[in-house]
């Protein structure tokens, strides 16, 4: 979840942004996490955790040599 939350700041806020030094990168950063912060809602999550834990150990059979 950390890495697609970082993805849309930098697509929304620092990819086409010019910035002239660190504070001006950090002032778009902090405007950009205010904003997010305004409309926050908790993460749902869709599955139990017995479920994820079944698919994790599938994966892990087809990943993982026979010994």
């Amino acid at each position: 979840m950390v890495e697609g939350w970082l993805s849309h700041l930098t697509e929304k806020s620092i990819r086409r942004g010019s910035f002239r030094n660190v504070p001006e990168l950090r002032n778009a950063i902090n405007g950009y996490v205010k904003a997010c912060n305004g409309t926050a809602r908790p993460w749902i999550w869709t599955k139990d955790a017995k479920k994820i834990l079944d698919k994790i150990a599938q994966i892990k059979k087809l990943v993982e040599p026979v010994t």
